[in-house]
């Protein structure tokens, strides 16, 4: 991982299973280490975006569970999903795994908006609130000539209080200075994942 302040670069793995897991790995050893002076740190993770990386990424944090608290001092649930498919969900309580992982998936909350519905910042910011989200994981499609909808969604996560790493360039090409004076401001990380040949 390179870089310095509220934002850092991720590689981001195209190649193989491996090295996939190597990037969901790193995306998670830039949050607080929180064993030396607290036994142990509670995260409520919210991802937006759920196809292959996201999936990815909640099986891995599933079996990394023991790892993650006994090295780390780390523990977590996932309270917010959101995908063009699935909607917007959010549990405070957190998610099965599994259940992600197989689609059956139920909001207690009554927060649940149509698969594909076209969601405002506040709407977005309504769903981090009900999810209570810690840290937000922005794996979204956007325009890669505007950046939207991940600049607001970046945005979103950081006025919420969330720290954020992004799968999206766009949201540093076009909004860089005021993405990282937000995410010191609020006092939250905001991490770009990058691909090998960005170097």
């Amino acid at each position: 991982m390179s870089g310095t302040g509220a934002y850092s670069f991720i590689r981001w793995p195209f190649v193989d299973r491996v090295t996939r897991k190597k990037f969901i790995w790193t995306a998670l050893s830039w949050l607080p280490d929180t064993k030396e002076n607290n036994p142990m740190k509670h995260f409520n993770l919210a991802l937006l975006g759920f196809g292959n990386v996201g999936r990815a990424l909640a099986g891995l944090l599933k079996t990394k569970t023991a790892e993650l608290r006994d090295r780390y001092g780390i523990g977590w649930k996932i309270t917010g999903v959101a995908s063009r498919r699935l909607g917007w969900l959010a549990n405070p309580d957190g998610f099965d795994v599994d259940d992600l992982l197989a689609g059956n998936l139920q909001s207690p909350t009554p927060l649940r908006f149509a698969p594909g519905a076209i969601v405002s910042s506040l709407t977005i910011q309504e769903w981090l609130s009900a999810s209570r989200a810690d840290v937000l994981f922005e794996n979204s499609s956007l325009n890669p000539l505007t950046g939207q909808p991940a600049i607001d969604h970046v945005k979103a996560g950081l006025e919420h209080g969330a720290h954020v790493v992004t799968a999206n360039k766009g949201p540093v090409v076009h909004a860089y200075r005021e993405l990282r004076d937000l995410a010191t401001a609020k006092g939250k990380r905001f991490a770009v994942a990058r691909s090998r040949s960005s170097r």
